[in-house]
């Protein structure tokens, strides 16, 4: 259901980013670019391209205050398998990794 196009490791100060990626949603061909896979407190997770709103806005329901907004949604049931793609592809030790066609009979896999 998945394809790692591209994934390149980050070592940004105080974050929690190991890598930014660009996806391939199979059987579709689209690509969804800029997510990012994260090291949280349970473990590694991957999360959707987001932007930076102009004003931070909060949560009536829960207090908490968001300055980035999620460009695209991961639902629950799809996120093991992509977690799964994700960190199959992912080397700590590597730098820039990617898959993207090198030749016009390389698409033949894409189904567009």
């Amino acid at each position: 259901m998945f394809k790692v196009e591209r994934i390149t490791n980050v070592n940004w100060a105080n974050s929690i980013v190991r890598a930014t990626l660009d996806l391939i949603i199979i059987p579709h061909g689209i690509v969804l670019k800029d997510c990012m896979l994260k090291e949280g407190q349970n473990g590694f997770f991957v999360t959707s391209p987001s932007k930076k709103l102009k004003e931070p806005w909060t949560n009536p329901k829960t207090g908490k205050t968001h300055e980035y907004k999620d460009l695209a949604y991961f639902p629950a049931e799809i996120r093991p398998e992509l977690e799964k793609t994700v960190m199959e592809a992912y080397d700590p030790a590597g730098g820039t990794q990617t898959s993207a066609p090198k030749t016009l009979q390389d698409l033949e896999d894409v189904p567009f």
